[in-house]
């Protein structure tokens, strides 16, 4: 059995996304918490922290997709397909993926927490693709990691 992994280029739209995301919900807590419950000015707690206020949300965009990205991985030479797709679903399973759609030659899964599917930008989904000699498995970097070292 042969396992091979190709990952996607970053995409720099879910790289603003996830900056001004979380730029937003930074500076929105730090001005609820340190402005109405604490009594503090905004301009002096910017004025204080504005590297954190900042720079976090910066680097926390640029990093998150890189190591997160989209990939293929290709399951080939294998004797036994069937005991293999069942392991693949069992973990997507055991890892919070409901099945949403099936075709004689695919499968589609999803997140099923609600919550997780709005943070998550590629929205959770696995597509598994059956051939005769492989197995096409489209989804995230970490998901992909992980079944390549619960598989072998």
């Amino acid at each position: 059995m042969t396992i091979e992994i190709k990952y996607y280029k970053a995409s720099i739209p879910a790289m603003f996304k996830i900056a001004l995301i979380s730029f937003v919900l930074l500076n929105g807590l730090a001005y609820l918490i340190f402005t109405i419950l604490l009594k503090t000015p905004f301009e002096e707690l910017f004025g204080k922290n504005w590297i954190i206020l900042v720079f976090v949300p910066l680097t926390q965009g640029l990093i998150q997709p890189l190591v997160d990205k989209k990939g293929i991985m290709t399951i080939k030479n294998s004797i036994n397909f069937e005991n293999i797709s069942e392991k693949i679903e069992s973990i997507l399973v055991e890892k919070g993926y409901q099945e949403i759609s099936r075709d004689n030659n695919s499968s589609t899964f999803e997140k099923i927490s609600k919550i997780k599917k709005i943070t998550n930008l590629h929205r959770g989904k696995i597509t598994i693709n059956y051939r005769e000699n492989s197995i096409l498995i489209v989804g995230q970097k970490i998901l992909l990691n992980l079944i390549e070292s619960k598989i072998k």
